[in-house]
């Protein structure tokens, strides 16, 4: 069964994203606010520079007290769909009352959020209070990294209640389909450590089966749902995760923020990029960029559009791998051998970025750059053939 997405609430009303296994893989961009001394203006800014280089969707995370603002902000500014964490807004309220918050008031909150105008929303329903001891028991190196997920769990060991967007999903459908509002499942149990990968990850498949069934159930009111991935895994492992996990979830819109290696430390936009283009080749439909800055501190500005930037040649390299379309690598490859290494710029996954790189290494003659000089083997082919 191939299944698609359509993103694009009836609040702001967007331009529609689509996303399914017909679909060129969506790219989501993450910004948001960790403290109060964080710059709104600035997140706002990196926000468009991550439109400019080719992002699809524009994920808030932020955990300040002043997210109702932000949200407001991002609805009157930004173009593209919005999305947010819906337990991030929930923790920060939580945290005010020794982590105590009702599900009545959760699922209220729900539909504010959908109200201000968010696309879609990830909503942390499948951590069930019991977990906590499954955890415990486990033999991962890191239990558990979804921050969403262990702001669920504290709070449903504070309410001694059972998770209410579980409780209460019928209520969420009923606000996806008031607001056109598309939901992303969040997973809690990803792997966070390559070496969580094998026989440690029955976590993560367990909670793939209870999405299934909340799948199910938003197919039968014809509203959007898409399952979030893989964390941390092995290239060799992907495959096998993407297939049973999308098979379990009835081949929903599959989203990875992935990365192939723990040791990349400053330079995990490359682990990223190697982990999600295996991915999108074995069936991920959409990802999460992920920076430079991952388990650092905050992206920047230039952070963020890197991200984006390898996030975008991610996808294509699996894609066009999968799909077999290299109609775009044809274009650049004959731009290449008729004027030189440069190739047409229009073709190039950033133009901007790629023109700014020609100019600092430009070389004499059109054909030539810095790396081969003289010796360039496309002024040869002119030269024998």
């Amino acid at each position: 069964m191939n299944n698609f997405v359509k993103i694009s609430g009836n609040v702001r009303k967007p331009k529609p994203v689509f996303t399914g296994d017909d679909y060129f893989p969506v790219i989501i961009a993450s910004t948001g606010l960790t403290l109060a001394s964080d710059n709104v203006d600035k997140e706002l800014k990196k926000a468009k520079t991550a439109i400019s280089a080719g992002a699809d969707i524009i994920t808030d995370h932020s955990l300040t007290d002043n997210i109702e603002l932000i949200h407001n902000l991002m609805a009157e500014s930004i173009e593209t769909p919005i999305s947010c964490i819906a337990i991030y807004e929930v923790a920060v309220l939580a945290k005010q009352n020794a982590n105590y918050i009702s599900g009545d008031k959760m699922i209220k909150m729900l539909e504010c959020q959908a109200k201000r105008g968010m696309d879609i929303v990830t909503i942390h329903a499948t951590a069930f209070r019991d977990d906590v001891s499954l955890l415990k028991e486990n033999q991962r190196l890191i239990p558990c990294t979804s921050r969403g997920g262990t702001m669920m769990l504290e709070i449903l060991q504070s309410t001694r209640e059972e998770n209410p967007y579980w409780l209460f999903f019928d209520d969420v459908l009923d606000i996806a389909q008031k607001y056109s509002l598309s939901l992303s499942l969040g997973t809690c149990y990803r792997p966070a450590s390559v070496c969580d990968i094998g026989d440690v990850n029955d976590l993560y498949f367990l909670e793939m089966k209870r999405m299934a069934e909340l799948i199910k159930r938003a197919k039968e009111k014809n509203v959007g749902i898409i399952v979030e991935g893989i964390g941390h895994a092995p290239i060799n492992r992907i495959p096998d995760i993407i297939m049973k996990s999308k098979e379990i979830c009835l081949n929903a819109p599959y989203r990875v923020l992935t990365v192939a290696t723990d040791i990349a430390l400053g330079y995990d936009h490359i682990s990223s990029a190697i982990a999600s283009s295996t991915a999108v080749y074995n069936g991920a439909n959409m990802i999460t960029c992920v920076s430079r800055s991952e388990h650092i501190g905050l992206p920047s500005e230039s952070d963020l559009l890197e991200a984006v930037i390898s996030s975008r040649i991610a996808a294509h390299c699996g894609y066009s791998a999968r799909t077999n379309d290299f109609s775009k690598d044809y274009i650049m490859s004959k731009a290449r051998n008729a004027v030189g290494c440069y190739g047409q710029i229009e073709a190039s996954i950033y133009p901007q970025g790629a023109e700014e790189a020609i100019k600092r290494h430009k070389f004499g003659d059109e054909k030539l750059c810095s790396m081969c000089g003289a010796f360039c083997a496309l002024a040869a082919n002119d030269r024998l053939l």
